[in-house]
């Protein structure tokens, strides 16, 4: 059967010098179930954005029914229906008219008929006319299912699709993507389920540190992985997990560090290391989700020569989610522009107990009072944000960098080196 999604050599690395995804290459064929597996911070997640054209790739190809992401964005995106984990919609439009807008989203010709289908395929008829607020969290997730399949996209994703529901509803959400399986829909599922891949894919791939070590059936992946054929011991063995829990005492043979079991009796259950080889000689391996600071005396040394101190600046509760920090009551409530400074960094730069200090870098500086504690680290500041520049000749937004943090684009308020002094 031909290809419907093919990938190869993808990359996806950020600013930071993270690796997100290192070469991936993987062809999935049209009609297929494929569960995507890996522990947190694999990329799968990555994976898909890429796929479905929200994040940009580093380097490599990836072609959706022909079309490639970048070159034919509109082609590519229009075979694709993206179910995401979160329920993302407008909880007082009426279900029948939030399907009928998604698919006119993608250029389609209205087609009552079909949008009628597709609620009647998800049990979804009778609720056509109720606000989704009206929904229970089950009839919420088949919305945005109906949502996905409504342009009529030829591959599927199912970002955690039974995520915190119930037994009842997960096995019903098994059946019902079976029943889109039949219709001729690609299904690209990932899940923590491990028992949930196995029920529903043709194939899994097991993804770790942004690459994958195994891609197969069930079958395939026990014999690859040499276990004892509980595919949970599979998946934990390839992603050099290596430990098998839950074993009885008559039947496991277990290495936990030279001690002998002795008290526990036969029968019982416990939570044991399962170990190939001596732990001590296992190195550990990167975090893989570590961002390094954008500043740092680590990253930029010659900067932290000039300014030495790390600046976090966070919200204040009296300004938190406000428009009205000019307002008196809440500058009362706030007090003055303070920075928070230890006194082993304070005392050599002849600072007092709440004296006026000047915090300054080549992109500017502002005033505040200086509070001299231990509750900040040695070679940290801490000065919310949120003040007014007028009375402190500044903010500390004017120190901060107009980079973007890696995750969600948000801006750096703790990436900032700057020096401080008597004003």
């Amino acid at each position: 059967m031909a290809s419907i999604i093919d990938i190869a050599g993808l990359t996806k690395r950020y600013a930071s010098g993270f690796e997100a995804l290192k070469g991936v290459d993987l062809s999935i064929e049209e009609g297929e179930i494929f569960a995507l597996l890996g522990p947190n911070g694999a990329g799968k997640t990555t994976m898909i954005s890429i796929v479905c054209g929200i994040a940009r790739p580093t380097s490599g190809t990836v072609r959706v029914a022909g079309h490639d992401i970048l070159r034919d964005y509109r082609g590519a995106r229009s075979a694709i229906g993206l179910v995401p984990q979160e329920l993302s919609t407008d909880q007082f439009e009426r279900v029948i008219d939030t399907v009928t807008f998604s698919r006119g989203l993608f250029g389609k010709p209205r087609n009552d008929a079909y949008v009628e289908k597709i609620l009647r395929d998800l049990s979804l008829w009778d609720k056509r006319h109720n606000k989704i607020l009206e929904l229970s969290g089950g009839m919420k997730r088949r919305v945005m299912i109906a949502k996905a399949l409504s342009h009529e996209p030829r591959v599927l994703f199912l970002d955690e699709p039974t995520a915190g529901v119930d037994v009842e509803l997960r096995r019903d959400m098994w059946k019902l993507i079976g029943e889109l399986r039949q219709t001729g829909v690609t299904i690209i599922l990932t899940t923590h389920y491990i028992e949930e891949a196995e029920e529903m894919a043709d194939r899994i791939g097991i993804i770790h540190q942004g690459k994958f070590v195994a891609v197969g059936t069930s079958e395939e992946l026990r014999k690859q992985s040499g276990s004892d054929g509980v595919l949970e011991h599979s998946f934990l063995a390839l992603t050099r997990q290596e430990a098998i829990r839950m074993y009885t005492i008559e039947n496991a043979r277990v290495l936990l560090m030279e001690r002998e079991v002795g008290s526990l009796e036969p029968g019982k259950r416990a939570d044991f290391v399962v170990l190939d080889r001596d732990p001590l000689s296992c190195p550990l391996d990167d975090l893989p989700d570590y961002v390094p600071n954008h500043e740092s005396p680590q990253t930029h040394p010659q900067l932290a020569a000039r300014f030495p101190l790390n600046i976090v600046s966070p919200k204040s509760h009296a300004f938190l989610n406000s428009c009205y920090a000019n307002m008196t009551n809440k500058q009362r409530a706030q007090g003055e522009q303070f920075v928070l400074i230890n006194a082993a960094d304070a005392a050599p730069r002849g600072i007092l107990p709440d004296s006026r200090v000047r915090i300054w870098n080549d992109r500017g500086a502002f005033e505040a009072v200086a509070r001299v504690t231990d509750d900040v680290n040695v070679g940290v500041v801490v000065s919310t944000l949120g003040y007014w520049r007028q009375p402190n000749h500044g903010t500390v937004n004017a120190v901060s960098s107009a980079a973007f943090a890696d995750m969600g684009h948000a801006p750096s308020f703790s990436d900032n080196l700057v020096e401080v002094a008597p004003a």
